[in-house]
C-alpha cells in the first residue's frame, strides 16, 4: 500500500520532535508496527491517531462497515438480562434493571464543558 504523505504531513505538524522521530522510524522501516504502537502509547499518542498514522504510512487498510439487509417490519432480537423488579431509578439494584436504565438514561445526560 502506498504512503499518503499529505496526511502524514498534516499529522506531523502538531507533533513534538520525539513523536515525529517515531513516525519517521515507522515510515523508514526502523520501527515495527508493534513497537510503534507501544512507543507511541508511551509518548501519549492515542490509539486512533496511531492507527491513522499507520494507515497513512501504508500499513493496513481502512476498516469497512458491515451492513445488514433491513426489511420493513422485521424483528430485532436482543439478548439481555431481565430486570428482577420494577425499574425505579432510586431503588434499582440488579444487572437487568441497570441495563435498561443505561439504555434510556444515557441519552438524558448533557455532554459538554462544565
Amino acid at each position: 500500500m502506498s504512503k499518503n504523505y499529505r496526511i502524514l504531513d498534516l499529522i506531523r505538524r502538531n507533533r513534538t520532535p520525539l513523536e515525529n522521530h517515531l513516525i519517521d522510524g515507522l515510515i523508514d522501516g526502523r520501527v515495527s508496527r508493534r513497537e510503534f504502537v507501544r512507543h507511541g502509547s508511551l509518548l501519549g499518542l492515542s490509539l486512533p491517531l496511531l492507527g491513522r498514522i499507520g494507515m497513512a504510512a501504508g500499513f493496513g487498510a481502512a476498516p469497512s462497515l458491515a451492513r445488514a439487509q433491513a426489511t420493513p417490519g422485521a424483528t430485532i432480537r436482543v439478548g439481555s438480562s431481565v430486570p428482577a423488579a420494577a425499574i425505579d431509578p432510586v431503588t434499582i439494584a440488579d444487572a437487568g434493571g441497570l441495563l435498561v436504565m443505561q439504555q434510556v438514561a444515557e441519552f438524558l445526560c448533557i455532554d459538554g464543558p462544565d
